[in-house]
């Protein structure tokens, strides 16, 4: 099944709770660049420390839904 990027994380705790998210809800994904990611980590200002999110596209939906209440609750704090 192919994998498509939906979300580029803008951190690498991002990168940690979105993980966790996907993982709980039994949904197959990885990050690119996670391990090259914690080399810089911080804020990404450039492509070198870009981490993607890509998941099964039979699963995108739900992956965009848990992602739009994650965003929408941190963007309120």
């Amino acid at each position: 099944m192919e994998m498509v990027p939906i979300y580029t994380c803008l951190s690498e705790s991002e990168a940690v709770v979105i993980t966790s998210m996907m993982t709980a809800y039994d949904i197959d994904f990885l990050i690119s660049n996670k391990h090259f990611g914690t080399m810089y980590p911080g804020v990404i200002s450039t492509g070198l420390s870009e981490q993607i999110l890509l998941v099964r596209e039979d699963q995108v939906d739900i992956a965009k839904e848990l992602l739009r209440s994650f965003i929408e609750h941190k963007d309120e704090n």
